[in-house]
């Protein structure tokens, strides 16, 4: 039997990636958004939004996906949160309808159109506490949960502006909220 040497078990023979190959974005497909930290992200077919920390409070940055690079990029703001901004999510019956929530306790319902002309909808004041998660209903239209620090998790008609159901003392900080694939319950990751 042969000696192997340090350096021999270090390296393996043959590499299960064989195919797979990395290519380097070019500038022109970049999304320059300016310094500050990026906290989260959503993309539809349309539009991307990018929640962004500053000093001053919650910041969401909205981009078109056509227009992409350096230099011609068209970028809209939504500077209303007084937190900074926690989870940002797209509705996916209407792409121009955009979910946020925030440390300042509030979930925000914006309209932007194709110009990114913002407006903000709804405003929801159904959390004491720093409001961490949000999800949209995957087969029902206008429904939304939210997860919040202060214990509840809320279920929200946006349509008709009221709480549908609200399930209280669940005091561990949620990580994920989602449906299941059948979209009759939901699960939580603590």
């Amino acid at each position: 039997m042969e000696a192997m040497s340090p350096d021999s078990l270090a390296k393996p023979k043959h590499s299960r990636f064989r195919h797979v190959y990395a290519k380097s974005v070019r500038r022109s497909e970049w999304y320059d958004t300016g310094a500050g930290h990026g906290l989260a992200v959503a993309v539809n077919p349309k539009m991307i939004a990018l929640s962004v920390d500053v000093p001053a409070g919650g910041l969401v940055q909205i981009a078109k996906l056509c227009s992409m690079g350096k230099g011609h990029m068209e970028l809209s703001k939504i500077k209303d949160h007084t937190g900074i901004v926690c989870d940002v999510k797209w509705n996916p019956f209407n792409d121009n309808v955009l979910a946020t929530s925030s440390q300042d306790a509030t979930v925000r319902i914006w309209h932007i159109d194709d110009m990114l002309r913002v407006r903000c909808l709804r405003i929801s004041h159904t959390h004491s506490r720093r409001v961490h998660i949000v999800e949209w209903h995957p087969t029902v239209d206008n429904v939304l949960l939210s997860a919040s620090m202060d214990g509840r998790i809320a279920m929200w008609d946006i349509e008709d502006d009221r709480i549908i159901y609200v399930i209280k003392e669940c005091y561990a900080t949620s990580l994920s909220l989602k449906f299941v694939f059948n979209s009759l319950f939901f699960y939580i990751t603590m």
